[in-house]
């Protein structure tokens, strides 16, 4: 057994529990380890993670422990309280949110010692499940690492599974019952029972359709006592943050996001547990709180609960906001509430664009939020942008530019001069959403429009701009669109079997250009239909049409084209 290194003592000297810690919390046998595939500093500021490891704390007579990646520590993974390897649990839970963090996992695993091929693992090998939106979305890339993946919310899962996890951990029950048990409950995808996985191919000809199918789970509504952060803690992303879950999926429909179809219906939490949680708190603990929801101004609530806690002397964040339905009032509560930076994600530069990707706000509610918030004094601005959306033309990449010259206008005019920071990210066609079947945009196209901002904007006071890097962003985007021959590269990578990744890619078998770069055809299969979801294949096909007719003339004539581009494929 490990002692705790100086990184670990420190963080857990400063951890502030929002709600006890239970008495199993320093026991030393093997339990049951709830692992975040990244850092402390990331895991802890995941709701998800902290969700898990929170009810198995709460519902379980046996230890539990997290694990989580640990630079300072290389060597074999182990439990960051007790310090037992991973290895010697029976039973591992995964939460992974970051299509990157798949190679964290490989390594592990890898690093402790349990097989990386999941039919390789015996009795005593430790059993790897893992949940989360990417691998959720996705599972077939991670599938030849995993035993199990959980698809869709935890709740559900967690009532459904905590009695047959913990006796499974215990080792009161066989790796096989295990898997039987779980593959009766809904949501749990146990690759080793999809004998025909889809591939990506050429041709829809080439494909292997199977009769498999997995249903998503659903909880009905988020839980009345609203999820929020076990533990706050200044060793986090965000630091000192008590995080709560407002509000999970968005009925606004972007065509491109994969929160709006994958976890629909919106459904909103109640936040009285949440006021009632922050006013237990020692009034001495240095936090603010951090209201978290895809569609946080869609809350019916979101304006009580914000001036319930600015009138309490409570400082708040708010995740990402609809500038449409910022108000004069309700920017007066933010602001109030503490909040100097005020981030909105436009996507698109120009009227015509947003109308393909679905994204209403006009250009005149973009500038008149700009006035309102210079009005009353907020000064820094963050914009999320994307590079690579259908249709798009250099002229929309000039919109851009134009958007952050109306807005330094407006804040002028006000008598300030704004900090805005602007995040540009390439579309990936993410599983679920209705540009699924869209090319990303070629690399060559991605640099001479990053050219083409930084040109613009270089030389902007005031002005900061960062625009993602295409090697990094393929990357990501291979995993996330990935089959099982992607997980096979992992596994090849992770092992040594492989000196790179691009070398990993090929030996397992890996087109990452026609996976990336290919337009689909529709009736094309991809390696997630067999995923039962909310939303049909068929609606996402219909917006995927949609988005052109949205587009205007360019998106017509974009359209046209791609017919014709289909036309001669059929006849090759």
């Amino acid at each position: 057994m490990k002692t705790q290194p100086d990184h670990v003592r420190e963080k857990l000297l400063q951890e502030t529990w929002v709600r006890p810690s239970p008495s199993l919390m320093g026991r030393q046998e093997p339990g049951i380890l709830v692992c975040f595939a990244n850092t402390y500093e990331v895991g802890m500021s995941n709701l998800g993670f902290q969700y898990i490891w929170s009810t198995c704390l709460d519902s379980m007579s046996i230890a539990v422990d997290r694990l989580f990646l640990e630079p300072e520590n290389p060597g074999s993974p182990c439990g960051f309280t007790s310090r037992r390897p991973l290895a010697e649990h029976r039973l591992s839970l995964w939460s992974i949110s970051f299509e990157e963090d798949y190679f964290h996992l490989a390594k592990m695993l890898h690093a402790a010692g349990i097989p990386l091929r999941a039919k390789s693992r015996g009795e005593q090998d430790c059993f790897i499940l893992a949940g989360g939106p990417g691998v959720s979305a996705n599972p077939e890339t991670p599938a030849p690492l995993c035993d199990a993946i959980l698809l869709g919310d935890g709740e559900p899962f967690m009532e459904a599974a905590g009695e047959v996890l913990e006796e499974f951990a215990r080792g009161d029950l066989s790796r096989d019952e295990l898997k039987e048990a779980l593959g009766a409950i809904p949501g749990v995808y146990l690759p080793s029972r999809n004998e025909r996985p889809i591939l990506h191919e050429y041709s829809p000809s080439l494909q292997m359709k199977g009769d498999f199918k997995v249903t998503r789970a659903v909880s009905t509504q988020v839980k009345d006592d609203v999820i929020t952060s076990r533990v706050i803690t200044p060793h986090s992303v965000f630091s000192n943050v008590l995080m709560a879950e407002m509000t999970r999926g968005c009925g606004w429909g972007c065509r491109f996001c994969l929160a709006g179809y994958w976890y629909r219906p919106v459904r909103f939490a109640d936040p009285g547990s949440l006021l009632k949680r922050v006013r237990e708190l020692d009034p001495s603990t240095e936090m603010s709180v951090g209201l978290v929801g895809a569609c946080l101004v869609d809350h019916p609530q979101l304006d009580s609960v914000t001036s319930t806690l600015a009138r309490d002397g409570v400082a708040y964040t708010t995740s990402s906001l609809r500038l449409e339905k910022l108000d004069a009032p309700r920017i007066e509560r933010i602001v109030r509430g503490g909040m100097r930076t005020i981030t909105v994600a436009p996507e698109a530069g120009t009227q015509r664009l947003r109308n393909v990707i679905r994204k209403t706000m006009t250009n005149e509610e973009i500038l008149d939020s700009g006035r309102q918030l210079a009005r009353r004094g907020v000064k820094k601005i963050k914009l999320y942008f994307m590079l690579g959306l259908p249709t798009e033309t250099d002229e929309d990449i000039d919109g851009i530019v134009s958007i952050v010259d109306e807005l330094k206008a407006v804040f002028s005019a006000e008598g300030h001069h704004p900090r805005i920071s602007l995040s540009v990210s390439p579309l990936v066609p993410k599983p679920w959403t209705a540009f699924q079947w869209k090319a990303m945009i070629d690399t060559r196209t991605h640099r001479r429009r990053a050219k083409l901002l930084y040109r613009a904007l270089d030389r902007r006071s005031g002005v900061h701009l960062e625009v993602g890097a295409p090697r990094a962003n393929l990357r990501q985007s291979v995993l996330s669109l990935g089959d099982r021959r992607v997980g096979e590269a992992l596994i090849l990578w992770a092992d040594g079997s492989a000196p790179t990744w691009n070398r990993a890619l090929k030996d397992a078998g890996v087109d990452s250009d026609w996976i990336l770069f290919a337009e689909k055809p529709d009736e094309y299969l991809f390696p997630w239909d067999f995923v039962k979801t909310g939303v049909g294949r068929g609606y996402l096909l219909k917006e995927f049409h949609r988005s052109f007719q949205d587009g205007g003339r360019v998106g017509e004539a974009a359209w046209r084209q791609r017919e014709r581009d289909l036309d001669r494929q059929a006849c090759r």
